[in-house]
């Protein structure tokens, strides 16, 4: 681990965000490309109350993770900060990733608890997680006019949003 990003993560959990952000952007110095360097620096721009910045780097280290092949890590780091965000979107093409990601999850999900019902619950709050991705991306062509909702984008997210429904969340 870098020596920046190792005094980044422990400035952060001191409350020292202004030291922490110095940090992790000198570590960002040195590995441009570090997702966990881009992750841990959104929280300390959201936690100073910085949005603009935290969706920014957020959007850059869920793009890394992707581009690294770590679908895992881009769904946690999505689903965590998307937990305190709510309104927070990726571009489509992004989100369309992370939402099938979702969905691949939560088929998994089910298979990891003995307890039926408790393996259920798991299973339809990840389906849930994954329509709302979906639906994000369905919101966002509806701001472009009624134009942009027949794009291949909007049609996908809007099919599998109402197929999720129907068929995991009843």
């Amino acid at each position: 681990v870098d020596e920046h990003l190792a005094a980044g993560i422990e400035k952060f959990q001191e409350g020292d965000l202004d030291g922490a952000i110095n940090a992790l952007k000198t570590a960002l110095q040195h590995t441009p490309e570090d997702p966990n360097a881009l992750s841990e620096l959104s929280k300390a721009y959201f936690k100073k109350g910085d949005h603009k910045l935290a969706v920014r780097e957020f959007k850059r280290a869920v793009n890394f993770y992707m581009k690294r092949g770590d679908m895992e890590e881009a769904v946690e780091q999505y689903l965590e900060l998307s937990a305190e965000m709510p309104g927070l979107m990726l571009d489509p093409p992004q989100q369309i990733k992370i939402a099938s990601a979702l969905e691949q999850r939560a088929a998994a999900e089910a298979a990891k608890y003995a307890d039926a019902k408790e393996a259920q619950a798991k299973e339809q709050e990840m389906y849930a997680q994954a329509a709302l991705a979906y639906r994000k991306i369905v919101a966002h062509y509806q701001r472009g006019g009624t134009d942009t909702l027949n794009h291949p984008d909007a049609i996908k997210a809007l099919s599998r949003y109402g197929d999720i429904h129907l068929t995991y969340l009843k």
